[in-house]
């Protein structure tokens, strides 16, 4: 009976290593350069998750136009990615030019009204003692990695 079981484990082992979702990389259209030139991928979907790369502001003539552009190149880099900013579960931005709470409360007053046009869900700033902040995310398979798959050119 016990030398049934191993063999019974291992293959019960394999087969969640099979099941491991897939790496795609996802380049949404005009968007070419920046993967061919730069090794950029503006998104990689892993199963049921996609995960955006950082989006400049921009271009725009003001910061209103410029924080527009970066919500629309979100949408559509999601949208290439078979997800829509309904699925958006975090969003993190960067306000480096705020030196003070003072200017970084009048920027976000700018900014909020904007994020509110593309999301629907309430938005909260940090706590005022966090001056800085560091967020990461990371996944390892207990299985054998597989190779990078190509990038997904829609």
């Amino acid at each position: 009976m016990r030398n049934a079981v191993v063999p019974m484990l291992a293959a019960l082992l394999a087969a969640g290593c099979a099941a491991a979702p897939s790496k795609t990389i996802v380049i949404p259209a005009n968007f070419d350069r920046a993967y061919d030139v730069y090794h950029y991928a503006p998104a990689v979907r892993v199963g049921d998750t996609v995960i955006v790369s950082g989006i400049p502001a921009g271009p725009g003539a003001d910061y209103e136009a410029q924080i527009r552009a970066m919500f629309v190149r979100l949408k559509s880099t999601l949208e290439a990615a078979g997800a829509t900013l309904d699925d958006v579960v975090e969003i993190e931005t960067f306000h480096v030019g705020a030196k003070d709470a003072t200017t970084f409360t009048a920027e976000f007053e700018r900014f909020a009204p904007i994020h509110k046009e593309f999301f629907r869900a309430d938005t909260r700033r940090g706590p005022r003692s966090a001056r800085r902040r560091c967020s990461s995310k990371a996944h390892r398979s207990k299985c054998a990695r597989s190779p990078w798959s190509a990038p997904a050119r829609i």
